[in-house]
């Protein structure tokens, strides 16, 4: 259930972002805590990670190798509404 994967991912993300003041310098970590509480395969974890990059909720930090950050805050119903158009 994708519902559910988003919901958990966008809680692990504003977790690991303290509610969008910082980065996610640990992406890969994120993922598999999400892959683990959800039982999703990491791939599933990774590609809606993807996603949420294509809508423009998270963006890749360029002074960082691997960090990301929070680039427009929205609500788990604003990105089901984007996700579903894309």
């Amino acid at each position: 259930m994708k519902e559910n994967l988003l919901d958990i991912l966008y809680r692990q993300i504003l977790f690991f972002t303290e509610n969008g003041k910082s980065n996610i310098d640990s992406p890969n970590f994120m993922v598999q805590e999400t892959h683990k509480i959800t039982g999703k395969p990491r791939k599933e974890v990774i590609q809606l990670f993807k996603e949420l990059t294509e809508i423009e909720f998270i963006e890749k930090d360029p002074s960082a190798e691997y960090a990301y950050r929070l680039k427009n805050m929205m609500t788990v119903d604003e990105i089901e509404k984007k996700i579903t158009k894309a």
